[in-house]
């Protein structure tokens, strides 16, 4: 019941990839089952793994998206030690709007080892998709000091 639950109130979300990422260590990142809540209607794993890199950028594909995308740098920034730009077009992570089948806030989330790009369908959609990518990146990411 519950998950049923948590599968209409996400309406869509794809994640693929491996998305267990390795951004605040110097340890090779492995791979573990993904779990994020909201339970997402749809996940593809590899064993493959993003690591985040010092020249992070968060790119932007639409103005409206500015203030997700520095919301999204201030988590990252302070326990990496990195200094992430924000800019228009793509960056390492990519912030859009697009279609999305799904519900009002529906989003996707796709990976591999270089880039990381969120789709959502509306903004909601696209801060939806930075909560389950906090979920994704060890513990650590939330710290306010370099780890």
């Amino acid at each position: 019941m519950i998950k049923q639950t948590y599968k209409k109130w996400i309406a869509a979300c794809t994640v693929t990839s491996s998305l267990l990422l390795g951004a605040c260590t110097s340890t090779p990142p492995s791979v573990r089952d993904v779990s994020i809540v909201p339970l997402p209607n749809n996940v593809q794993q590899d064993s493959s793994a993003f690591i985040l890199p010092k020249s992070c950028t968060i790119g932007i594909t639409d103005s409206r998206l500015a203030p997700a995308a520095e919301y999204l740098a201030g988590i990252l920034s302070p326990s990496t030690g990195y200094n992430i730009k924000v800019q228009d077009g793509e960056g390492t992570i990519t912030l859009s709007l697009g279609e999305v089948e799904g519900k009002e806030g529906a989003y996707q989330l796709k990976t591999d080892t270089k880039k990381i790009n969120i789709k959502g369908n509306s903004y909601g959609g696209v801060i939806a998709g930075i909560e389950s990518l906090r979920q994704l990146f060890p513990p650590q990411i939330e710290s306010k000091q370099i780890v």
